[in-house]
């Protein structure tokens, strides 16, 4: 027997998939097809959002309306986690050499020196490690209480929304991005606060980190730097 659905449950499939003609392909697949038919919606349905959708709605409602059709997860067992694409992000300040050396990546090192960098400390440093490498997550960053407007000069590692509050990376950032707190974040006293980063990609929560900026060592200018 094939499978039959209702036009409720076609425009839950577009909806979780983006696919208008992914209903009417499955409609074409037997009753006893329940785990082709699942694994069809779980991989079409991309993100963490459609596979709620997919586990919570869509597959029950096909099973109700198709009987003696049945899928893997129809009952108590549970699912596989849908692997998140952001996967951590830490933050650190860098503000003299000790720290320069020991923070900032080794590539870059290679071609800018301390003494070429100096002048333009304090920066903030965020490493993010992402499961997808084009994965464009969007930075707000605290300078202790209050929320930081990214200056003109970030636009060369991303694009400024939310009257300058929030920075979505460029897909080409793939390990960190470097801020100069005075001229990048704004922040005309730099140190002695603590430093609060959140970074968030679509339909995940947004993961934080925080570090102490030491107490004030000389600062001055410049421009992000990117991986």
């Amino acid at each position: 027997m094939k499978l039959k659905f209702s036009e409720d449950i076609k425009q839950a499939i577009a909806n979780a998939t983006g696919l208008v003609y992914l209903a009417d392909n499955l409609e074409k697949r037997d009753v006893s097809d329940g785990e082709e038919v699942a694994k069809m919606l779980r991989f079409y349905g991309t993100s963490r959002e459609a596979h709620e959708v997919i586990n919570a709605s869509v597959l029950p409602a096909i099973k109700a309306s198709n009987p003696g059709f049945d899928y893997p997860g129809s009952g108590d067992e549970p699912q596989p986690p849908v692997e998140a694409i952001l996967k951590a992000v830490k933050a650190a300040i860098v503000f003299d050499e000790a720290s320069y050396n020991a923070i900032v990546d080794a590539e870059y090192r290679d071609q800018w020196t301390w003494e070429q960098s100096k002048d333009s400390m304090p920066w903030l440093v965020v490493n993010i490690d992402k499961a997808d490498a084009e994965a464009r997550p969007q930075l707000a960053i605290k300078a202790g209480e209050a929320e930081v407007e990214f200056a003109e000069s970030c636009d060369t590692v991303g694009e400024r929304s939310n009257g300058n509050k929030t920075l979505t990376l460029n897909a080409n950032v793939a390990k960190y991005a470097m801020f100069e707190c005075i001229k990048d974040l704004q922040v005309a006293e730099p140190f002695g606060i603590k430093w609060t980063v959140a970074a968030q990609v679509v339909d995940e929560e947004a993961l934080s980190a925080s570090v102490d900026a030491p107490a004030k060592v000389e600062a001055k200018k410049s421009t992000c730097k990117k991986a």
